[in-house]
């Protein structure tokens, strides 16, 4: 069985006033929300379970970007890696990094600062 791809245009796109999921092919959908906000949504199975990975808004991503996206994605599922899963621990490894550039002193001084009115009186305060 032959699978069809690019079975979307720019027009077409640009074109779809009702809501709903609309195939590309290789994975690549377009979901069309309340509203008309349209954004590209690459959807894959990974150990029986269906997996669906944002890829932008129409807005910020050509229909040409989220093909090429779309087949790196595929690629990265060929090489037996999920793409979600390591999307996120990129973030998670993002956000560690993050965390560890913040001192004490900073997170002391934003928690007194952000508690401080909740204090009965400026005794409290001062014992933090």
């Amino acid at each position: 069985m032959v699978k069809v791809v690019n079975k979307l245009s720019a027009l077409k796109v640009a074109n779809i006033r009702d809501r709903g999921w609309y195939c590309d092919g290789n994975g690549l959908w377009l979901q069309v929300a309340k509203g008309l906000t349209k954004t590209w949504v690459f959807r894959y199975n990974v150990n029986g379970k269906r997996r669906h990975m944002g890829l932008g808004s129409l807005r910020q991503v050509s229909l040409a970007d989220a093909r090429v996206r779309a087949r790196d994605l595929a690629q990265r599922l060929r090489e037996g890696v999920d793409p979600l899963a390591e999307r996120r621990d990129d973030q998670t490894a993002r956000q560690s990094r993050d965390a560890r550039r913040v001192t004490f002193d900073t997170c002391a001084r934003a928690y007194i600062r952000a508690h401080r009115a909740s204090w009965r009186n400026e005794k409290h305060a001062k014992q933090w």
